[in-house]
């Protein structure tokens, strides 16, 4: 598809989280930027990532989402 091709190979980083934190997609940039594989994304919840000193402040507005 064209769309995901695109979407796929963005310069910018995009991602889609389920409500349980994990990670329903993350595209190539994401990955590449965060220097993590698509296995160890599947391993991953959304605050794996977060720098600890902004996991409460991100918490509060993941809930709220």
């Amino acid at each position: 598809m064209i769309c995901r091709d695109q979407v796929d190979n963005a310069s910018y980083m995009i991602q889609s989280i389920a409500p349980d934190g994990s990670f329903l997609y993350v595209n190539n940039t994401w990955m590449q930027s965060l220097g993590y594989g698509r296995k160890e994304v599947q391993r991953l919840k959304f605050f794996d990532v977060i720098h600890p000193d902004h996991r409460g402040h991100c918490t509060e507005v993941f809930h709220n989402l």
